[in-house]
């Protein structure tokens, strides 16, 4: 019997869960950050409940989050974050050796945020890198000890979006975009030694290693391939017309899969005696269907841990538990090292000015819906480039979103606050929030005209739109670093310190 724990993490200013790793001891650890809170967060699994660590949160600037979390051979870790500074986003690294927490040099800016680490040695440690610059937009890029530099592959390789892996024996592995498809790689020295032969996967999306050292290469759209210790193959019984999002090798050598198109999964186990699925069959299909499965790990026990968005836009968050399973306890994170405020704005108002107090409180209702819409652009943008970018499909869905439901709530919102008039009071919380809606609307604009570029020769329209979606982005990580300052000078005025 397989043991299914979905995971659910707080909503609204609680903590995200973004992705999952395991020790080298087998630990399932969760990583993300206090959502508005500006802390770095990590728990791992410790007799079945999530344990917060404490982690050097004074190493890092405000709005800071963990993106990958890897384990050097010689069992150092590195953690991986992103924060704010100087109302601009800069990536770079903790290293903790046992003794203390040190925080390495950030890299550089056009390298915009690292997916997964692995540590082969203290001057051989290799990130995934998502950029702007290197073809598919990413780059392997390696840390000597000192520097930050591009790491070569072999010729007519570039890296792809699956993680790299850390072996035991201390070599790493990847996969690779290469002339025909994909290429599968393992470190030797200095150089890379190719794993059996090229395979036809476009979009070689999650790697994993099972204990055995068997490798499962999944293609966000094309097969599932597996590796023998000699060759590749391409295993039976998968569920047919879907494709590997998300893989899980467990203690047996077996792997669980979320399997599915570019909407919906179903959780499988795939083992010698053909395909189980986790959540039942009825009349042939899949009992249940999931939405985005973030991540998936399986402990030494067998007891598959999922991150899931049950339900959009909230990334990695769910709302219901499978059907004909024992429902598992929620999602716990430890106590948070800072706790967030559970709304923007306070409610303690001097009664000077009712229309101040009314529109002072519809204004941290829509500062929360607007920030839910801005979460569902991030999600947008994670699924697109998840996958190699977004095929025509997907482009013409993320237009028919925009057109349907983005851009008119956020008018309904516009609205909501234009109905409050003009006044010294209101004015100032009310142009406030059109600099959100006017930025966050030319956000979303300008990713679908970015993605309706994708794969065409019009560079010069592709940097124009990222130009336009990185300043209307800094913007708004302006307003939202200041957003506590702003509200408490709003007080102060309301309580008629200002007139």
């Amino acid at each position: 019997m397989v043991v299914l724990v979905l995971l659910l993490p707080s909503i609204a200013y609680g903590q995200q869960v973004r992705r999952m790793f395991k020790s080298p001891s087998g630990v399932p650890v969760a990583v993300g950050a206090v959502h508005q809170g500006g802390t770095l967060y990590m728990a791992h699994l410790e007799n079945g409940a999530w344990v917060a660590e404490d982690l050097p949160v004074k190493l890092v600037e405000p709005e800071a989050t963990i993106t990958a979390l890897g384990y050097g051979a010689d069992g150092a870790r590195y953690i991986v974050f992103d924060e704010l500074y100087k109302k601009r986003k800069r990536g770079g690294m903790l290293l903790h050796t046992g003794e203390a927490w040190q925080r390495l040099p950030e890299w550089k800016p056009f390298w915009i945020q690292a997916w997964s680490v692995a540590a082969a040695a203290p001057d051989k440690v290799y990130l995934g890198m998502y950029t702007t610059t290197a073809p598919h937009y990413m780059q392997l890029i390696r840390w000597d000890g000192k520097t930050y530099q591009p790491a070569p592959l072999p010729a007519g390789a570039t890296l792809s979006y699956a993680p790299l892996i850390l072996e035991p024996s201390g070599s790493v592995v990847l996969a690779a975009r290469t002339a025909g498809g994909a290429t599968v790689y393992r470190s030797e020295g200095e150089g890379w030694a190719a794993l059996g032969d090229e395979l036809r996967a476009n979009n070689p999306s999650c790697l994993v290693r099972s204990p055995n050292g068997e490798l499962w290469l999944a293609d966000s759209e094309g097969a599932l391939y597996h590796w023998n210790g000699t060759a590749w193959r391409i295993p039976s019984g998968t569920p047919e017309g879907l494709f590997a999002k998300e893989l899980a090798p467990a203690p047996d050598n077996t792997v669980f899969g979320a399997f599915g198109d570019r909407d919906r999964e179903v959780l499988v186990h795939l083992a010698p005696e053909g395909i189980r699925y986790l959540d039942g069959k009825k009349d042939g299909r899949a009992a249940a269907l999931w939405e985005q499965v973030g991540a998936m790990i399986c402990d030494t026990t067998g007891i598959v841990h999922v991150v899931s968005a049950a339900k959009a836009p909230v990334p990695y968050a769910a709302d219901r538990f499978l059907p004909a399973i024992v429902e598992a306890p929620s999602f716990v994170w430890g106590k948070p090292q800072a706790a967030p405020p559970e709304q923007p704005v306070p409610s303690a108002y001097a009664p000077r000015d009712e229309q101040a107090i009314a529109v002072s409180e519809r204004y941290a209702q829509l500062y929360k819906e607007i920030t839910v819409r801005q979460v569902e652009l991030r999600h947008w943008l994670e699924r697109c480039m998840a996958s190699g970018g977004p095929s025509p499909a997907m482009s013409h869905a993320y237009q028919r979103y925009l057109d349907a439901e983005f851009q008119p709530d956020l008018e309904r919102m516009r609205e909501e606050m234009d109905a409050f008039g003009i006044g010294p009071m209101r004015n100032r919380l009310v142009d406030r929030f059109h600099t959100m809606l006017d930025n966050t609307s030319a956000l979303g604009n300008w990713m679908g005209r970015s993605f309706s570029l994708n794969g065409t020769s019009d560079r010069a329209g592709m940097k124009e739109a990222a130009d336009r979606m990185a300043a209307s982005n800094d913007r708004l990580s302006a307003l939202q670093a200041g957003e506590e300052a702003f509200l408490r000078a709003y007080i102060v005025r309301n309580a008629g310190a200002e007139k």
